[in-house]
């Protein structure tokens, strides 16, 4: 197993680089975006190397936190080594960590290809790992927040931040309170 790469970024193609080491061998990596920044430069990068019958995919991280959330990310069931890497390179450990203590579903669908189901899934077995006291009922959109979310959209607001808002609201509001406590915020922030 390859587990750490120290060398020189020399070239990168979208988010894949070569990484040169001071032997001559140039390693070829999926790189997180802070290390997209880093051509020419000489790095020390934590590696998970992905075997498949036809491939050796080598993962890049910049930090050990970045590193050990990735392998976390990996036990959970349904998600693979590239939709791990997209959270890892959407988000900062920090914040995943935070979306998994406010089970945040919308924070983990915002990643292109991760879908309600996958997102309720990491955040039940993440919550278990990380000591968070996970409960599907704060995770489950109701009949009434959809409608809100709709009537938000309808407003005008983007997607992603009426539902964000949406989640955070008391189950207990009525529809109208919702609604207008949603306008509210969403002018607000």
């Amino acid at each position: 197993m390859i587990g750490k790469i120290e060398g020189k970024i020399e070239e990168i193609d979208g988010n894949i680089g070569y990484i040169k080491t001071n032997s001559g061998v140039s390693y070829l990596c999926y790189l997180v975006p802070s290390l997209l920044k880093k051509l020419d430069e000489k790095v020390s990068v934590y590696t998970y190397l992905d075997v498949r019958d036809d491939a050796l995919i080598l993962f890049a991280f910049e930090t050990q936190d970045q590193y050990r959330l990735y392998k976390e990310l990996l036990a959970v069931d349904g998600v693979g080594p590239k939709m791990a890497f997209g959270i890892i390179s959407f988000y900062k450990p920090e914040e995943i960590i935070l979306a998994v203590e406010n089970q945040d579903t919308i924070f983990f669908k915002s990643v292109p290809g991760v879908g309600q189901k996958t997102a309720n899934r990491i955040l039940l077995e993440l919550s278990s790992r990380l000591g968070a006291d996970f409960d599907i009922k704060r995770v489950a959109i109701s009949k009434d927040d959809k409608t809100v979310i709709e009537a938000l959209q309808t407003l005008g607001f983007k997607k992603q931040d009426t539902e964000r808002v949406v989640s955070q609201l008391s189950k207990k509001l009525s529809l109208e309170e919702k609604i207008r406590t949603s306008i509210k915020q969403m002018n607000e922030g």
